[in-house]
Order: C-alpha cells, then structure tokens, then sequence
C-alpha cells in the first residue's frame, strides 16, 4: 500500500519465514539499528529482509544480520511467466498474483529477447495480449514495480546459510558492508530470473566498500564469484559498477559476470587465503 515504513532498534531471533518481509509498498522503507539474528533456539527459516514489491526508495543501514537460512537482504520484483492457450491468450503462472488488469509491462521472450511494452488485459490468470510472432511462451516484469531505488550500508551480515545481498531491480549502491563466514558467495546482482520468477531492470548500480572474508561455494550453471553479476535477461543490467571491495578467503571465483553485461571494475582486491 502507500505511505513510509521505518523500523529502528528492534531484533528478531526466529522465524518460520522471513524476518521482515515487504510487499506492494508505494513509498519509502528504513531498517536501521536492528538486529535479525537466529538463536539456539531456531533460526531465520527464509531471508533476513525481503522486498518483494517496491516503488521508492529502500534503505537498510547499521544492522546485524545472521543465522538465517537463505539470503540475508533480498531485493526484488515480481518476474510473471506466461504460457499460451490460443492464439492472443495466455495463463499466467508465476508471480501472477501481482498482475491488475490494466498494468503496463515489459515483455521477453524465452531467450532474453526485449518483445515490447505492454498494456495487458487481465483475468483470473488470463491475459489477452498480442505479441509479435505470438510465441508459446513468455516472460514479463510490471512497470509500476521498476523505478525504486535501494541503499544498502554499513550492515554487518555474518555467520549463516545464506548469500549476504539479492538485488533484483533498481538502482543505487551496497556498500561498506562487513560480510563474513557465510557458506555461499556475498553479493548477487541478477537483473531477470525465469527460474524463480522475481527481477527487473537494474540500472546504474553501484557495489563499493564492501569487506567480505570467509564465502563458501554455489553450484549450478554460470560463473560463481563471490560478487556475480548475471541473468537470464542481459540487457536488463546496465552501468553496473563494482569498485574498492576487499574480498579474501573464497572458494570460487573473486568476481564474475555474463556476457554481454554491462560491468565496469575498479581497484577491487582479492586475496584468496
């Protein structure tokens, strides 16, 4: 809904799901000053912090965020996929219950190609719409949900199961953060997942200042740093720049991107112990 959310000085220590979890927010959001931290007593089932749906602005500074079970901060955007029944008429499935009949979207076919912007015709999973060599199988990201930003600063993430930063969609910066001994890699910049359904575009996103020791391994498909930068819709991610990291103790690569990703790297050091 609309209007600000701030939250200051409060801890969490278990959940059976997310420690904060946001959706459809039409405003700003502040997480300072907290602690979201597992105890003997259970731990964070699901991430730390997660956006699912934002258009504004989103900060989390000065917080403590451990012993959780999946990423510590997770910033994304819903990423809809859309199968067809006819010609003209297709069943939305992931992600669908954000759709309102009406929205305007962005639309990609199966290999990543941009397909066009889209009013889209909406109702109880069924959407009428007419795309360009009406393929069997598409995917969209909503606009309204497109245009936030996020700052994530000074944040302590350590000691979990867990990659320490998701960001999905937006613009804006993560840096002098501490990351350390967490048993998959730190920071994760995917601008489109048909996977699991959440991203949009990323745009003019800056990765500075971080100090990360001690990451473990992912497996799958790709180039897994401990900073990655990759998608399954390149072209979403432009004017990405990660700079002044000091990254040490890993077990994949330092730092990774995809082809045909617009990266730039300055001055990062990566000492692997």
């Amino acid at each position: 809904g609309s209007g600000d959310i701030s939250i200051s000085d409060v801890e969490i220590k278990t959940s059976f799901g997310f420690g904060i979890h946001v959706v459809n927010l039409n405003g700003d959001f502040l997480l300072e000053n907290s602690k979201i931290y597992g105890s003997l007593d259970g731990i964070i089932s699901w991430d730390g912090v997660h956006i699912s749906s934002f258009f504004g602005r989103i900060y989390i500074k000065n917080n403590t965020i451990g012993m959780i079970g999946d990423d510590a901060i997770n910033i994304g955007s819903p990423f809809v996929s859309a199968k067809k029944i006819s010609p003209g008429k297709y069943h939305l499935k992931k992600k669908w219950h954000y759709v309102k009949n009406g929205d305007e979207i962005s639309a990609y076919g199966a290999d990543g190609v941009y397909l066009g912007d889209y009013y889209i015709d909406y109702k109880n999973k069924i959407a009428n719409i007419n795309l360009e060599n009406d393929p069997d199988v598409f995917y969209f990201y909503l606009k309204k949900y497109a245009g936030g930003s996020f700052y994530i600063e000074d944040n302590t993430i350590a000691d979990c199961s867990c990659h320490a930063v998701l960001a999905q969609v937006g613009s804006g910066y993560i840096k002098n953060n501490i990351i350390n001994n967490i048993n998959r890699n730190a920071i994760r910049l995917r601008g489109g997942s048909f996977e699991w359904g959440e991203g949009a575009s990323l745009d003019s996103v800056i990765v500075s200042g971080n100090k990360i020791n001690k990451t473990g391994v992912d497996y799958g498909p790709g180039k897994w740093g401990v900073i990655r930068v990759y998608g399954d819709v390149p072209s979403l991610m432009k004017n990405i720049n990660i700079k002044n990291n000091n990254i040490s103790d890993f077990k994949n690569k330092c730092i990774s991107f995809d082809d045909y990703v617009d990266v730039k790297m300055e001055d990062n050091l990566c000492v692997d112990d």
